[in-house]
């Protein structure tokens, strides 16, 4: 039997945001919550910590730990969510940390139970992660990439676990550069796995913009992305 979700299961949009506290996940809800008939769900561990005006976009937020099984789910059920969002780290830190993995496994867990096998995702995660190659140039690459390397064997992981044959078909992994604010282009652009990169930060408001027109796609497929922004 195929897992993959029909357009009418897809409809309404209702999102949930796991890491809603985050500047990524901040930026995603703000960018949904200019699409017409999608509904908002935050998750976060501590939502006093999201600003009033935040919370007003969001039809709920939701306290809980996604490391949590009974919290995703509890999350997923009480959000009625076809859509699951993950922005998970630890802030700026580059420290060793398994938020990512130990989450992945977790969310994989719950989505594999009948009740969520409409559901699909959206990983952000970084580019260096997987088989991808940060290469900027002058060996650049190579300090960046030793630099984050913590963070990007956690991204890793959580990388392969979505990437199973459960649940790849019904997710996007999207791989950023350096995420930043203020320095929005309005466009981002995708290159290989192994190409060295047109720049070398992503916007968060752009980063967002994207995953939502990726979520709304009306022929939308499971894909593995690596974005940045355009000069």
């Amino acid at each position: 039997m195929s897992t993959t979700p029909s357009k009418q299961q897809l409809k309404p949009c209702s999102v949930l945001v796991v890491g809603a506290s985050g500047l990524t996940g901040l930026a995603c809800i703000r960018a949904l919550s200019q699409k017409e008939g999608t509904k908002v769900h935050g998750f976060c561990r501590n939502p006093t910590k999201l600003d009033p005006s935040v919370r007003a976009l969001c039809t709920s937020v939701i306290a809980g730990n996604a490391r949590e099984e009974k919290d995703i789910e509890s999350a997923l059920i009480s959000s009625n969510a076809n859509w699951i969002i993950i922005s998970i780290g630890n802030g700026e830190s580059v420290a060793k940390d398994d938020i990512r993995a130990v989450s992945a496994k977790v969310i994989h867990k719950v989505l594999l139970q009948p009740a969520f096998q409409h559901v699909r995702v959206v990983v952000v995660s970084s580019t260096g992660a997987g088989p991808s190659k940060i290469i900027v140039g002058m060996g650049i690459g190579q300090l960046i990439t030793f630099y984050l390397r913590h963070i990007l064997v956690d991204h890793s992981e959580q990388e392969a676990i979505f990437g199973s044959p459960e649940l790849c078909p019904r997710t996007t992994i999207v791989r950023a550069t350096a995420l930043t604010d203020n320095r929005a282009t309005g466009k981002l652009v995708t290159y290989g796995d192994m190409q060295k990169t047109p720049s070398i930060h992503t916007d968060r408001a752009d980063l967002a913009k994207w995953i939502v027109e990726d979520i709304h796609k009306e022929n939308w497929v499971p894909s593995v992305v690596n974005v940045t922004g355009a000069k």
